[in-house]
C-alpha cells in the first residue's frame, strides 16, 4: 500500500513539473493548454442537447489542461466556467448575486494561491520579467518602442537590473527571455498606452453587446483575455485563427458593424490584404525550407560548402532574427570571426540575449580584441548572472593581461 501511494505521489509530482508536463506537439505546455482552452467554449454549447458528448469532451479537455501543468489554462477555464454558469442560471444568480460573487472570489483566490506555490520559482521569475517590462514601458509610455522591440531590448534591461542589484533573489532564476508572459505588457511595450487604450476600447465595445444566451464566441474571447494575463496564447497561429473567427462571428451580431462589413469597399480591401498576406507567407515558407536544408548540410560538417548559399539567403532575408544568429554561428565555426560579428551586431537590433552576447564576446576573444570581448562577457554575465562561462572567460582575459587585482576579484 505504501509503495503504491509513493509511486502515485511521484507520478503526480512529475506530471506537474515543467520539463515533463504534457505538451503535445507544442514547444511547451502553454501552447497545448491554450488550444484546448479556446476549444472548451464550443464544448459548453453541447451541454443541453448532447449531454453525453458534452461530459466526455469536458472530462478529456479538463484532464489534459490540468495535467499539462499550465496555470494560465486552469485559471482561464475557471473564468469560462463562471461565465457559463452565470449565463445559464442568470435569473437565480442575480437574486443571490452576493453569494455568487463571494464563492467565485474565494474559488479563484484559492486556486490561484495553490497554483502559485506549485511552481513558485516560475511565478517568481515572471515577477522579475514584469518589473523590467514596466521599466521598458516607462521609457516610451505613449507610443511604445515599435514592433518586436521586446525581443531586441528586454535582455539589456535585465542586465541593467542585475548590475544594479548584484544580491538580488532573482539571480538563480535568470534566463533568456523572448516574451513577457503577458500579452498586454507586450502590446504596451510595442505600441504604447495609446495602443493599449484602443485595444481595451474595442474589447469594451464588444462586451456591450453580450447576448443573453450562452455564446461560445464570447467564451473564446474571455479565455484569450484571461490567458493573456499570464502567458502568450496569440503566439500560436491556431489559437489566433480561432480568436479571429470568434471576433468575426461576434461582429456579425453587432448592428452598426454589419453594414460596414457588407460594403464592397471593405470586401475589396480585405481581399487585397489577404492576397498580400498569402504572398508574403508563401515567400517566408520557401525561405524557411531553404534554410532548413542548409542547416541539415551544416550539421553534417559541410560548412565551407554552403557559405555561398547562406550569403544568397541573407540577401533575401525574410525577417526571422534566428537566421541571423544561425548565420553568425556558421561564420564562427569557419573562423570568420569579423564577418560573424557583423551579422551578430545586426541580429542585436531584432533579437538580443545571453547566447548572442556570448558569441560576440567569443569572436572578439579569438581576434585578440580583449577590451571588446570583456564588454560582451560582462553583458552576458549581467544578463544571466548564474552562468559560469562569462566569468571564467573574463578570468582568462585578466590573466592574459596580467591584471592581478581584477583576477583576484573575479576569482
Amino acid at each position: 500500500m505504501y509503495c503504491r501511494s509513493f509511486i502515485w505521489n511521484r507520478t503526480i509530482f512529475h506530471l506537474f513539473r515543467y520539463d515533463s508536463a504534457i505538451k503535445g506537439s507544442f514547444d511547451n505546455p502553454a501552447g497545448f493548454a491554450a488550444l484546448l482552452s479556446v476549444g472548451l467554449p464550443f464544448c459548453f454549447s453541447f451541454s443541453v442537447r448532447y449531454k453525453t458528448v458534452f461530459w466526455v469532451a469536458l472530462s478529456l479537455i479538463l484532464f489534459a489542461i490540468t495535467f499539462s501543468g499550465s496555470r494560465a489554462g486552469i485559471i482561464s477555464v475557471l473564468f469560462l466556467t463562471l461565465y457559463y454558469i452565470f449565463i445559464r442560471f442568470k435569473t437565480i444568480i442575480l437574486s443571490k448575486r452576493k453569494i455568487f460573487i463571494t464563492i467565485s472570489f474565494i474559488t479563484l483566490s484559492s486556486v490561484s494561491l495553490c497554483l502559485f506555490f506549485i511552481k513558485q520559482d516560475s511565478a517568481t521569475g515572471r515577477i522579475l520579467i514584469w518589473q523590467n517590462s514596466y521599466r521598458m514601458i516607462i521609457e516610451n509610455p505613449l507610443w511604445g518602442s515599435g514592433k518586436n522591440s521586446f525581443k531586441a531590448n528586454y535582455m539589456l534591461y535585465q542586465a541593467q537590473y542585475f548590475s544594479e542589484n548584484p544580491e538580488s533573489r532573482y539571480i538563480l532564476l535568470a534566463d533568456n527571455v523572448a516574451r513577457p508572459f503577458n500579452e498586454y505588457l507586450s502590446f504596451t511595450i510595442e505600441f504604447g498606452l495609446v495602443g493599449l487604450l484602443l485595444l481595451m476600447g474595442t474589447v469594451l465595445i464588444l462586451f456591450r453587446f453580450v447576448p443573453r444566451h450562452y455564446s461560445p464566441y464570447y467564451g473564446v474571447v474571455i479565455v484569450i483575455l484571461i490567458f493573456s494575463c499570464f502567458s502568450y496564447p496569440l503566439y500560436y497561429p491556431l489559437v489566433l485563427l480561432i480568436g479571429i473567427y470568434s471576433l468575426s462571428c461576434i461582429s456579425n451580431s453587432i448592428p452598426p458593424i454589419i453594414h460596414l462589413f457588407r460594403g464592397y469597399l471593405f470586401r475589396i480591401c480585405l481581399s487585397l490584404l489577404l492576397l498580400s498576406g498569402i504572398y508574403f507567407n508563401v515567400s517566408s515558407i520557401w525561405f524557411e525550407l531553404q534554410w532548413k536544408e542548409l542547416i541539415h548540410i551544416f550539421s553534417l560538417g559541410n560548412g565551407t560548402e554552403i557559405i555561398k548559399d547562406y550569403k544568397k539567403l541573407y540577401d533575401k532575408w525574410n525577417g526571422n532574427p534566428y537566421f541571423l544568429y544561425n548565420y553568425g554561428v556558421l561564420l564562427n565555426n569557419l573562423q570568420m570571426f569579423d564577418d560573424s560579428n557583423v551579422i551578430l551586431h545586426e541580429c542585436e537590433k531584432y533579437f538580443n540575449d545571453y547566447d548572442v552576447q556570448l558569441l560576440l564576446a567569443t569572436n572578439y576573444y579569438r581576434m585578440q580584441k580583449y577590451e571588446d570581448s570583456k564588454k560582451h562577457y560582462f553583458m552576458a554575465s549581467n544578463i544571466c548572472p548564474n552562468r559560469f562561462i562569462p566569468l571564467f572567460q573574463l578570468m582568462k582575459i585578466y590573466e592574459l593581461q596580467h591584471e592581478t587585482d581584477k583576477l583576484k576579484k573575479s576569482g
